[in-house]
């Protein structure tokens, strides 16, 4: 048996760590044991019953030294079949803090001590039985693979990569008839000018004006709106779409995420939620899939879960992107979520209904809707956290926690990630006040500011400039892609596929090397 301590005694009371998924498990507010699916087949710890719900594991009774505890079991591939791990920290008592306070199961009896008298991390003998019963754990993530013919990820191995660079911006080529070259020009091929950057590139010597304020084009707004039916009619046949294609002059803001450098620490999400004042719900919430996190990290495996040293992780981080044909706006009733100028996806809170229709309509599964009151914005004595967790919601100090510059969400709303809007805007703020354009590099959105890895990349599309333009146009062009570009939704967050360095990648094909059915994980 390893132990490890997941979450240092320092932080164990932040209740943004605590809810904060585990990179490999997803798992948040409990520790549990980690087994190999080989082990857990020969211990009966997968799931038999196929009506059993992916959350409701089953608990084994653990005991070395002397000592026993019992705990969950959490199937993970890639563990040594003769190993199994347990995160310490947990099982405090209520004198350490509320947060912390009776989550998990205290381990610390059954370490042993090594020849100096230090507390060993492992235990060689272990006794390990199944204990019949069942515990529910809080998982984010319950599907951990995705299907080949669907343009979720793309990886190559250095390989494939050398041999072909070009064969991912071919593949696009291909698939949407259309490509882009650096200087920005749309190749048109089956599609006419449906595809993604059929737009924005070009704009790269739009006006702006001091403070990077876009200037309109009244002659683009004439022609829409002089448009017959005939018009349209023509324009559905030649794009495959009736939506005009979104041309931004001046400022577009884009994202560009590397899955060669993301190891899915979580930083980002942790530092989304502080700046933008996300809610932390609880374990019962999430159970629920009533998590509020804007960014969420995606962890998917690839290889044979039989064989340990088989097992490939890849982590994709997944938030709004901003599509410039946006599925959730064409939806939305009273128009909460709306485009802005800059090619952004906006979501005006005090005009949302809750209506839910947008996070139906979305493909990303990114929106996030407002189901409790959780920072108590409109009301007092009573309070959401029945656990006694938050009593301490309404008072001054702890309320300094939140973001003075952006809005405290109530419930019945929908809510998402917004590009760190309030930073965009202090920047051009600061530039304007100062008679000048804003710089590339002066708006940083919160993810991208705490990345240990520089995985993500931010700032104007239209600025020839800029690090996004060169990465997507010039440096890295041969690694870009749009998660489900197929479907036309346009995103301005774009993606550069993995390379590994071995002699070939490993199917994701649940039916071929999956964890997410349900004979290969409990």
């Amino acid at each position: 048996m390893k132990s490890r301590n997941r979450r240092g005694a320092a932080w164990s009371n932040n209740p943004w760590l605590q809810e904060m998924p585990d990179p490999i498990t997803k798992c948040t507010w409990d520790n549990y044991v980690i087994m190999s699916p080989n082990r857990a087949k020969k211990m009966g710890a997968e799931l038999t019953d196929l009506n059993e719900v992916d959350r409701d594991k089953k608990v084994f009774s653990i005991k070395t030294n002397g000592k026993e505890v019992k705990l969950p079991v959490l199937v993970v591939p890639g563990v040594h079949d003769d190993v199994i791990a347990v995160a310490l920290g947990y099982g405090r008592s209520k004198t350490v803090g509320k947060a912390a306070a009776d989550l998990g199961v205290n381990v610390y009896p059954l370490m042993g001590q090594d020849a100096t008298g230090n507390l060993s991390f492992y235990a060689a003998a272990v006794d390990l039985k199944n204990t019949g019963e069942t515990y529910q754990l809080a998982i984010t993530q319950t599907h951990h693979s995705y299907q080949n013919d669907r343009p979720i990820i793309h990886e190559y191995s250095l390989n494939e990569f050398k041999k072909d660079p070009n064969q991912l911006y071919n593949k696009r080529k291909d698939a949407l008839g259309h490509y882009t070259s650096p200087d920005g020009v749309v190749h048109h091929g089956g599609h006419g000018d449906a595809g993604h950057d059929a737009h924005g590139a070009k704009d790269a010597h739009a006006a702006q004006d001091a403070h990077g304020e876009a200037h309109a084009d009244p002659h683009a707004a004439a022609a829409n709106a002089t448009k017959t039916e005939e018009d349209w009619q023509e324009a559905y046949r030649k794009n495959g779409t009736l939506y005009p294609n979104f041309e931004s002059h001046g400022m577009k803001w884009g994202m560009s995420i590397d899955l060669n450098s993301c190891v899915g620490g979580g930083s980002c999400t942790i530092a989304c939620q502080a700046e933008n004042n996300v809610s932390v719900v609880g374990k019962n919430q999430v159970l629920l899939v009533h998590d509020m996190h804007w960014i969420r990290i995606d962890r998917y495996f690839a290889g044979d879960p039989t064989k340990p040293d088989s097992i490939q992780t890849l982590f994709q981080p997944m938030l709004c992107q901003h599509c410039d044909n946006a599925p959730c706006e064409n939806v939305c009733p009273v128009n909460a979520t709306n485009h802005s100028s800059e090619g952004m996806n906006q979501m005006a809170y005090n005009r949302c209904i809750g209506t839910r229709y947008c996070a139906n309509n979305c493909p990303y599964k990114v929106r996030r809707f407002n189901w409790r009151d959780w920072n108590e914005a409109d009301c007092f004595d009573d309070n959401v956290y029945t656990d006694g967790r938050r009593d301490d919601i309404n008072d001054d100090i702890t309320r300094m926690v939140l973001n003075p510059d952006v809005t405290v969400r109530s419930r019945g709303v929908m809510e998402k990630c917004s590009f760190c809007v309030q930073r965009l805007q202090g920047a051009k703020a600061t530039a304007k006040k100062q008679g000048r354009l804003m710089k590339d590099g002066e708006a940083k959105v919160a993810c991208q500011q705490a990345c240990p890895t520089d995985a993500i990349v931010f700032g104007n599309v239209n600025d020839r400039e800029s690090a996004i333009f060169k990465l997507r146009y010039e440096d890295q062009k041969e690694r870009v892609f749009h998660v489900l570009e197929d479907i036309h939704t346009l995103p301005n967050i774009n993606y550069l596929s993995k390379i590994r360095n071995a002699s070939e990648v490993m199917s994701r094909n649940p039916e071929e090397a999956s964890h997410g059915s349900e004979k290969a994980h409990a």
